[in-house]
């Protein structure tokens, strides 16, 4: 009698056996395919000095970047243009004058494609630049406050390369749900200063999920 119970002791152990390591295989299978593990790429936003990033989004459908930032940089300044692009020219900070006059500082390496010296408006390189009339009149933003500023975006496929001459039809787009990089930059004039001085800078990197 106790040989049959310990013989049915030892089927039960290894039914329940065999059953948790069929449970423990299928959890290792389902994990390692990465079923519950989110497709989504977080969005990260690095801001310059004197700049914060507060929230970024990018419209795979039509190129689009819009970002709300807040400035600290201590005076009132006028955007009076801006640029994203997928990556960096490597010439770095220049200093140049337009032919009217007006001197241009750029203090970090500019945008590679796209609206490459980030020029106002009224006088843009590549006109698809910007999506609205927003930065027609400049946009005041005051020291300690926030902002809100869209603009398209560029890639070695879809803007201007000033290295290469080539003009694209259109800012960069790509499917939704896709992760995708850049920087911004921003030109400037501060308050209290001749506005004939512009500041190119880049203010934010950014990565996110096109939407």
């Amino acid at each position: 009698m106790k040989n049959v119970r310990a013989q049915a002791a030892v089927d039960f152990m290894v039914a329940y056996g065999i059953a948790l390591l069929a449970l423990a295989i299928a959890i290792y299978v389902i994990l390692s395919l990465g079923v519950f593990t989110s497709a989504v790429t977080p969005t990260t936003c690095y801001p310059s000095p004197s700049f914060s990033c507060d929230a970024v989004s990018y419209n795979g459908l039509s190129g689009n970047v819009t970002i709300v930032f807040t400035q600290a940089l201590g005076g009132t300044i006028n955007i009076t243009g801006a640029a994203c692009s997928s990556t960096i020219n490597a010439i770095g900070g220049r200093s140049y004058t337009d032919s009217l006059g007006r001197v241009w500082n750029t203090i970090s390496g500019g945008p590679a494609f796209g609206n490459y010296q980030v020029q106002p408006y009224s006088n843009v390189i590549f006109n698809p630049t910007y999506p609205t009339n927003a930065l027609q009149y400049g946009e005041v933003v005051y020291s300690g406050n926030s902002g809100e500023l869209s603009v398209n975006c560029y890639d070695a496929n879809n803007g201007y390369d000033p290295s290469s001459g080539v003009l694209s039809d259109g800012p960069a787009k790509v499917n939704i749900g896709t992760s995708f990089s850049g920087y911004i930059w921003f030109n400037y004039t501060i308050a209290n200063l001749p506005t004939k001085y512009h500041a190119v800078q880049q203010v934010a990197q950014f990565t996110t999920t096109s939407s």
